[in-house]
């Protein structure tokens, strides 16, 4: 009975291990972002997928070593089926450049009859070979064997690592004070929102010649305190979010930056809230570290299956099913792919409406809501007017300059009903945070698309451009709804890993002392190169006098072309999302 058992359910070690191998490596650069039962599930579905073509492969061949060849094959060009299908791939480009009697040879139907063919044609040559085959399976084996080798430390190097964030990680001492001992005699609910690379006003103004005064005088009519000088404290989403929730620092062993999925579950900030009584909710961004917060008590807009499942399914045949999900249609154009992506549009329509149904939804007990949008982050999907834009995969300076400010103009726009909603549906009023995570990035895409000829003297031209896009990047939007008198506490330089000190200071008699206002940048000639600079000292860049010599310095025939109009294009002018 047992050896039959055996030999029903038998498939070759050597099999698995090229079947699950993908998942090893794709978890190995992305081991902070991926929890343990979705790496169970993905392995115990390649697996069983490697034993059914194994059965089926060892049934026509009728001989082992010629089954576990095919199957290996087989397994193969299953993987490693969006090498050729990838959109943005300089191979799939060249195919689709390809005519063949009268046919793209590029055509999803085109590629997978090569695919048919080329396996068909590979695999008939194994069945009928004659010599023995033992051979190459072992090297195969060892192959194999070298991969994981190869692979596997990083991931328990990773997992060290992350085991090391939560022993160091100090999470602030707190007791929950009685309810006549709170500022304003309740827990009020929170709302953290932040809207990433949303920049300052002043900074949209300059640069972007965008008058945000609407947004920003709703917001004072509505009580908010809006720092009008406040700087991010990082130049990425991967630090800054972080050290906002930690309320403090990043530490120098960049572990906010390499695990910053532990760094935000297990922040100081959740951890006292947890200990105060709240409820944490996290509106998923559906991408990166804030798709999933693994202390959250409830997450809500998930996709059926994480980013990281997608990207595994998308590397195999089944990609451009899995893309048909995501992408509602592909344009090719002269080799340059104009590609709409609804799902960035949708979850962030989600968000919003997510957000304005809180309030009426949950109310048994105090709430802390996370809510991380990626707008008006690139690529920029909404016009000013709300409709689905595209996505252009080769960024131009002066793409950026036009398309940016409108999504600002729509998001504000969004956000104001937002707000109009939480504050009218709360039965006590709210703290809301909004803030964004670090400014925007017009010149850092002039920097990465101007090329050195065109530049007269390009050490200065770099000079310039570390002082220009350190301060947008840096200046960011922060505003404030506290109920009571804590908006006194405020000032206007104030920094993000200074929020929620000031929120646990006044609201639950914490006596936590705020941190000096800095900001952290890298040094474009040497991008492993950080420092830290004051606040004072980046408000006091003057960008609108260097933005003058940068277009000094470029070469006359370029400089016309520099922040050229750039024409807003969409898949369906009369499509309009509210």
């Amino acid at each position: 009975m047992l050896q039959t058992l055996k030999k029903v359910f038998y498939c070759p070690i050597v099999c698995i291990l090229f079947a699950i191998y993908p998942i090893i490596h794709f978890w190995s650069h992305n081991w902070e972002e991926v929890f343990a039962q979705e790496i169970i599930i993905l392995f115990s579905a390649f697996i069983i997928f490697a034993f059914i073509v194994y059965k089926v492969f060892r049934y026509i061949c009728k001989d082992k070593a010629k089954a576990i060849l095919v199957t290996l094959l087989f397994l193969i060009m299953f993987i490693s089926f969006e090498w050729f299908f990838n959109p943005c791939g300089n191979t799939y480009l060249y195919l689709y450049s390809i005519k063949f009697c009268g046919m793209i040879v590029g055509r999803f139907r085109v590629l997978i009859a090569l695919w048919i063919i080329i396996f068909v044609a590979v695999a008939t040559l194994i069945y009928r070979i004659k010599r023995p085959l033992k051979l190459i399976i072992f090297c195969l084996k060892i192959y194999i064997l070298i991969l994981l080798c190869m692979t596997l430390p990083k991931i328990l190097y990773s997992a060290i690592n992350e085991s090391s964030i939560l022993t160091k990680s100090k999470h602030i001492d707190i007791e929950a004070p009685s309810k006549q001992d709170l500022a304003v005699g309740y827990k009020p609910n929170i709302y953290y929102i932040i809207l990433d690379a949303y920049t300052r006003s002043d900074t949209l103004q300059t640069l972007f010649d965008y008058d945000n005064s609407e947004f920003t005088n709703y917001l004072n009519k509505k009580g908010f305190f809006v720092a009008n000088k406040s700087c991010s404290n990082y130049f990425s989403t991967s630090k800054s979010i972080p050290s906002s929730m930690n309320m403090n620092y990043a530490p120098p062993d960049k572990s906010y930056e390499h695990f910053p999925s532990e760094a935000l579950s297990n922040s100081n900030l959740i951890s006292a809230l947890k200990k105060l009584g709240y409820y944490i909710i996290n509106i998923s961004s559906r991408t990166g570290f804030t798709s999933k917060i693994k202390s959250a008590d409830l997450t809500l807009n998930e996709y059926p299956f994480s980013d990281f499942t997608r990207e595994i399914l998308i590397k195999t045949i089944l990609g451009p099913l899995v893309n048909s999900y995501f992408i509602k249609k592909i344009e090719f154009i002269n080799k340059k792919i104009d590609a709409i992506i609804p799902e960035k549009g949708a979850t962030i329509l989600k968000q919003l409406e997510i957000l304005k149904n809180i309030p009426t939804t949950i109310k048994n007990q105090p709430f802390f809501v996370f809510c991380h949008m990626v707008c008006p982050h690139r690529p920029f999907v909404f016009s000013s007017a709300g409709k689905i834009g595209s996505r252009h995969l080769i960024e131009l300076p002066a793409y950026y300059k036009e398309n940016y400010p409108n999504e600002v103009k729509w998001l504000s726009r969004k956000v104001m009903d937002v707000v109009d909603t939480i504050l009218r549906e709360s039965s006590q009023k709210p703290i809301i945070i909004i803030q964004g995570d670090h400014g925007s990035s017009l010149y850092y895409v002039l920097w990465r698309t101007i090329s050195e000829e065109n530049i007269t003297d390009y050490n200065l031209f770099l000079e310039l451009i570390q002082k220009i896009y350190m301060r947008e990047r840096l200046s960011n939007l922060n505003a404030y709804y506290l109920p009571g008198e804590a908006k006194n506490l405020l000032y206007e330089t104030i920094t993000p890993v200074n929020s929620f000190r000031v929120v646990l200071n006044y609201y639950f008699e914490t006596k936590l002392p705020l941190l000096e206002d800095k900001s952290c940048f890298f040094d474009v000639k040497n991008t492993s190169s950080e420092k830290y600079y004051k606040t004072g000292y980046i408000n006091n860049i003057n960008i609108n006098k260097l933005c003058k010599k940068i277009e000094k310095l470029v070469k006359e025939e370029k400089a016309k072309d520099l922040f050229s109009a750039a024409k807003e294009t969409f898949y369906d002018p009369n499509q309009k999302f509210n």
